[in-house]
């Protein structure tokens, strides 16, 4: 099975250093600072294209964005994120705002899996192109992986497995989702001192534990009910 991998952004903190620099930025342009035409997608878009085209089986497009400390997505953002899964995208995934947030499953062309929804929720049954039934996930906000945040709750990350499998009679690769797994990271690790990123059990395991840092996890958990 061949993976493909896209990578683009909002926007940077300073864009004139984009002159003087050989990094290749993937910019979906008009979403910040806003504007009220529509974002331009083209670079993002003419890269799942140039997957499919080139026989990719499965395709990922992890994109910076999203407002920062926000519980919920930004409408705009989903009807991009819907619009890269109507082109081709598998997964579209997502960072910036430090928390993370509900996910949500799009069916195209009658895939089976979303005749259960058609009813109750409409909107998750779409059409695309390329007529193939299929479905694609979407993840506005993964959380925070990589920085200690001021607040407890943007402290909080989960990584979620899926599977792939590829139907040996007509060759379509198809997923589905595994188990997850909640991180949180320690600014300081009571028994290291040093900086750590660890799972929700070795944090809930620890005898002492950063304030408020607990409790948020358990309201994010509750909140997000991956469980369910």
């Amino acid at each position: 099975i061949r993976i493909g991998f896209h990578a683009a952004g909002y926007g940077i903190n300073d864009a004139r250093k984009l002159a003087s620099s050989a990094l290749r930025y993937n910019q979906i342009s008009g979403i910040a600072p806003e504007v009220f035409a529509c974002p331009n997608i083209d670079i993002t878009a003419q890269a799942i294209e140039e997957m499919r085209a080139a026989g990719v089986d499965f395709i990922i497009v992890s994109v910076h964005w999203g407002y920062e400390f926000e519980a919920y997505p930004e409408p705009k953002l989903m009807a991009i994120a819907r619009e890269f899964a109507r082109r081709g995208a598998d997964i579209v995934c997502g960072h910036h705002p430090h928390q993370p947030h509900h996910y949500e499953t799009v069916f195209f062309n009658g895939h089976p899996q979303g005749t259960a929804f058609a009813s109750s929720v409409p909107e998750a049954m779409l059409t695309s192109p390329d007529g193939r039934p299929r479905k694609s996930l979407l993840i506005p906000s993964l959380g925070n992986f990589t920085s200690t945040m001021f607040t407890a709750i943007c402290r909080i990350g989960f990584a979620q497995s899926i599977s792939l499998a590829r139907n040996t009679h007509t060759g379509a690769v198809d997923w589905n989702l595994g188990g997850y797994e909640w991180f949180c990271n320690l600014a300081r690790h009571p028994r290291t001192g040093k900086r750590a990123l660890v799972t929700a059990a070795e944090f809930e395991a620890l005898s002492v534990k950063p304030r408020g840092l607990l409790h948020a996890l358990n309201h994010i958990r509750d909140f997000m009910k991956l469980e369910a």
